[in-house]
């Protein structure tokens, strides 16, 4: 809750983690999906807000400010991994909704008028 009581949004939660305890682990991941003994790799909060930041800021410099009164629509085409976190997180602070093949308000292709498409680079 934030000082007037208000739940606080994700963007802010990740943004205060990040800026007292960056070193801390957000999520593991294996090196190799097929060999977990391979070892895991871990994605620390200063990490993750580093590129929930960028995809924001990425996204405002090529599609401009999402319009707070419509709150518009973009397209995640990816993969269902961190990428999809960055982007869905990164698309919250420059003032957009995220419409998904993994969300399932996926309607919202169908219903909305859609803005621009951010997919992923294949891994």
């Amino acid at each position: 809750m934030d000082p007037l009581g208000f739940p606080k949004l994700l963007p802010h939660t990740i943004d205060e983690i990040a800026a007292t305890e960056p070193d801390s682990c957000y999520a593991k991941y294996p090196l190799d999906p097929s060999d977990y003994g391979a070892g895991f790799k871990t994605i620390t909060y200063g990490q993750l807000a580093n590129a929930i930041n960028g995809v924001a800021h990425w996204l405002e410099a090529e599609a401009g400010r999402g319009d707070p009164a419509q709150t518009p629509v973009i397209a995640y085409l990816g993969p269902n991994d961190f990428r999809y976190v960055f982007t869905f997180v990164g698309a919250m602070k420059a003032g957009y909704k995220v419409a998904s093949p993994f969300h399932p308000v996926n309607c919202l292709l169908e219903r909305a008028d859609t803005g621009p498409a951010v997919s992923a680079k294949p891994s």
